[in-house]
């Protein structure tokens, strides 16, 4: 089911925390929560969850909730306190890799089956 995740292994893992379709509302923190326990079944292997919360409030007080995911706004908040990606004088710090190194790794539901 996860076979796509496990292949690139994700460092950082964007996610909402829910969705309406069909004018229903669907949890994603429990589908998350499965992927991350099918990912980090290796010791050596951990990855970030940034959840971006929708319009019905606090995700942290969800039952899935997991301590060590961050909503959107802790990590940008984050990433301003630090100063990441800015150099001393505040210009951005820019990082060459190679062609092809991969920026990002979208996958809509249907390559995931989630």
């Amino acid at each position: 089911m996860f076979f796509r995740f496990q292949q690139v292994k994700p460092e950082i893992i964007f996610t909402v925390d829910e969705v309406v379709y069909n004018g229903k509302v669907h949890q994603h923190l429990p589908k998350v929560a499965t992927l991350l326990s099918s990912l980090n079944a290796e010791p050596s292997y951990q990855s970030k969850v940034v959840v971006i919360p929708s319009f019905s409030g606090d995700c942290k007080t969800h039952p899935q909730w997991n301590k060590e995911w961050m909503t959107w706004q802790d990590f940008v908040s984050q990433g301003q306190e630090k100063k990441l990606g800015v150099t001393a004088n505040g210009d951005i710090q820019w990082w060459r890799g190679p062609f092809d190194w991969p920026l990002w790794i979208l996958f809509s539901s249907g390559t995931t089956s989630m």
